[in-house]
């Protein structure tokens, strides 16, 4: 008779074991691969839901009723418990757990700093300083925990936990594997949330900042096309913002500016980082201008921004008022001019009509009205040199006849024009001669002729200034963007309340013999060069006026004299 067969022969709990364990492991790589892929692209609108689903599948697959994950705040203080998922047979509580101080638990968090694994099969097998961790999983009802840290950078970020209501033998190899790679795929999951949400705020600050703010703000692409207008904009340009957002910026500008910004900004995106100004003429829907003054920075190369931020104000009420009072300073000069004008004149024919009147009365002598006469012809001439002087002082030349010249030359016509009116005084009142010169050409773009006359009235001014005799020094320098030419005299000098109005018009400190239009309409070619000119404080004794000039670049062509 046949052995009876065993039921079971030998080796099949084995073997049953064994597929058992390869089944788990083949669910472990599914649901890693699923996780893994799941998180690839998520959108992060979805990402608490699938961070809550990925931390069900893990519990469901390593048989617990817990599973959390911790996050660490930025002090490294607190944490808060972000995520978890609780099994029917258990009821996390996670609104006790945010916000809370690590030292709530700080054996727990201190095994997980140094990076060790907090593994605890059995309720009794907390070590004896892990009290507050072990009443507080006694407290929720878990016996059994174990828990992995996740860093960043050698920085504990986070924690991922499993805990279950039962004791275990103990915790498979694969579930703790399983938790440091989730723990991992979590974390940056949360750090591209946490950096959305921060971006998202950042644009939400922005956007509320400019839908308020009295500035424009803009934003163009490197070819100078509008990708972003505040309110601002279309509030003072007139156009909706669909108007303006997608259109070519220089198409906005006066024609007459378009060139010079095109040149600023096309040079500034060639320097990441860098930032420019510039005011300028923009046009309105209604056709009409407005003044825009901008700051504008590059920062095409910031991935957050991608684009030449402009800053821009409406300065038109400005250049009006500047408008106005230019025009109120023209007519107060015009009113001086008015009353030099009538003082002298009336001076002239006051002169002019008591000589009539002796002729009149002389018309038999000879002598007396061949004197009458000369007198009559002088001041005659003196009232048209007035006249001409002060058409002068109100003519508007600037530009006129203008070229490269260097102010040096100029100073030397001047010496050489003017030395027959000093350089022949006696001895005793003879006047020395100092000219220094720049060892370089001083260029200017200029009328060669008006500021030789300029320097010509101040050099003739130093000689009057010393009837006994003095030094005269001529001298030229160059200060950064500016060329400078100093005459000085040792003379007496001009009184502190003198000096306030030597430059108004008719203002002078020589008595009868001035006119005091030389330092008005010399000032006034000054600064229709861009220029000006200042008296220079020297002590007691003597003057010095100082005539600034901007420089022309060395590679100009020089005028002839």
């Amino acid at each position: 008779m046949a052995p009876n067969r065993a039921k079971n022969p030998p080796g099949a709990s084995g073997t049953k074991r064994f597929a058992e364990a390869l089944e788990k492991r083949y669910e472990f790589e599914r649901l890693l691969t699923s996780i893994a892929t799941r998180f690839i692209n998520i959108d992060i609108a979805r990402l608490d839901d699938g961070i809550n689903e990925a931390l069900r599948a893990i519990g469901e697959f390593a048989e617990v009723d817990a599973v959390f994950l911790l996050t660490i705040n930025q002090d490294h203080e607190k944490y808060s418990s972000t995520y978890g998922w609780a099994s029917g047979r258990h009821v996390t509580d996670r609104k006790r757990h945010q916000n809370m101080s690590l030292d709530r638990f700080p054996w727990f968090f201190e095994e997980l700093e140094r990076n060790n694994l907090v593994n605890i099969p059995r309720l009794s097998m907390y070590p004896p300083d892990a009290l507050q961790t072990q009443e507080e999983m006694q407290h929720a009802g878990l016996r059994s925990l174990v828990a992995v840290p996740v860093r960043d950078q050698g920085r504990m970020d986070a924690v991922v936990g499993l805990a279950s209501i039962d004791d275990r033998d103990e915790w498979p190899e694969d579930v703790i594997v399983l938790m440091r790679l989730m723990g991992e795929i979590f974390f940056n999951v949360i750090k591209r949330k946490q950096t959305n949400e921060a971006l998202a705020s950042s644009e939400a600050r922005f956007r509320a900042l400019v839908q308020h703010s009295s500035d424009m703000i803009g934003v163009l692409d490197g070819k100078g096309v509008i990708r972003f207008a505040s309110p601002a904009v279309s509030a003072i340009l007139g156009f909706a913002n669909n108007e303006i957002v997608g259109r070519l910026a220089f198409d906005l500008v006066h024609p007459e500016d378009v060139q010079r910004l095109l040149g600023i900004f096309f040079g500034a995106i060639q320097k990441p980082g860098v930032v420019v100004n510039a005011e300028y003429r923009v046009r309105r829907k209604d056709g009409t201008y407005v003044y825009f003054e901008s700051v504008g920075a590059n920062h095409l190369d910031d991935p957050n921004v991608k684009g030449f931020v402009l800053n821009s104000r409406d300065v038109t009420a400005r250049h009006a008022a500047e408008a106005a009072l230019r025009e109120t300073e023209k007519m107060r000069t015009v009113g001086q001019l008015a009353a030099g004008v009538a003082h002298n004149i009336n001076n002239a024919l006051t002169a002019i009509l008591g000589y009539v009147q002796v002729l009149n009365r002389d018309a038999g002598n000879e002598e007396k009205v061949r004197d009458a006469l000369k007198v009559i012809e002088t001041t005659a001439k003196g009232a048209a040199a007035t006249v001409r002087r002060i058409q002068t002082f109100a003519r508007e030349r600037a530009g006129v006849g203008s070229a490269a010249v260097d102010l040096n030359d100029l100073a030397r016509d001047a010496i050489e024009m003017t030395r027959p009116t000093w350089d022949a005084r006696p001895q005793e009142r003879a006047i020395k001669l100092r000219l220094e010169l720049c060892a370089r050409p001083l260029l200017i773009v200029a009328s060669a002729s008006e500021i030789r006359e300029v320097l010509i009235n101040l050099v003739l001014n130093a000689a009057e200034a010393m009837p006994g005799g003095g030094v005269l020094m001529l001298a030229t320098c160059a200060d950064g963007a500016n060329a400078w030419a100093r005459v000085h005299d040792t003379g007496e000098g001009i009184p502190a309340e003198a000096r306030e109005k030597i430059f108004e018009p008719f203002f002078t400190t020589k008595g009868e013999s001035g006119m005091g239009l030389g330092l008005a309409i010399s000032r006034s070619v000054a600064k229709r060069h861009g220029g000006d000119l200042f008296i220079e404080n020297d002590g007691p004794g003597g003057v010095t006026f100082a005539l600034k000039l901007p420089q022309e670049d060395a590679s100009q062509s020089i005028s002839s004299p």
